[in-house]
């Protein structure tokens, strides 16, 4: 006997013992609850009024944590060892840019950060090659040619 996954729709294999299993997996258990928890929250929302309205955009920023590892040179008596420390660091990120003055505002200010030398020496070329990259992209896009 088998029952199809309430996310998926994959068959759900059921051993005949205790409650049937609704999901494949934990994985989807979570989705279909997230999926619900969001839906009851916002009829509460527009039960009450405060919902925000069908067309406008949401804007979010998520908060990561990025671990740098470095190294650092520790004296031992008679020999010098390597260390590796992880550092923890705080970023904020927009989870997306929603207009053209949102993407000029983040290249503004790694324009600034770099004319300024608070951005970091090693990641200059990797910022490079996306710029090229996205100005390959417009041209692309407008069909210009070089």
């Amino acid at each position: 006997m088998s029952r199809t996954c309430g996310w998926c729709g994959d068959p759900v294999p059921y051993s005949g013992k205790g409650r049937p299993p609704q999901y494949c997996g934990k994985a989807h258990r979570n989705r279909a609850w997230e999926v619900r928890s969001a839906q009851a929250r916002q009829e509460r929302d527009r039960a009450a009024g405060t919902a925000r309205p069908e067309g406008e955009p949401v804007r979010e920023v998520v908060r990561e944590t990025v671990t740098r590892s470095a190294r650092i040179e520790v004296p031992a008596p008679g020999r010098v060892r390597t260390v590796q420390v992880e550092v923890p660091v705080e970023v904020e990120r927009p989870v997306r840019l929603e207009s053209a003055a949102e993407v000029c505002a983040v290249l503004h200010a790694v324009e600034t950060a770099v004319r300024q030398g608070r951005f970091p020496e090693d990641g200059l070329d990797h910022v490079l090659r996306r710029a090229v990259a996205l100005t390959e992209a417009i041209q692309d896009y407008r069909g210009w040619e070089d």
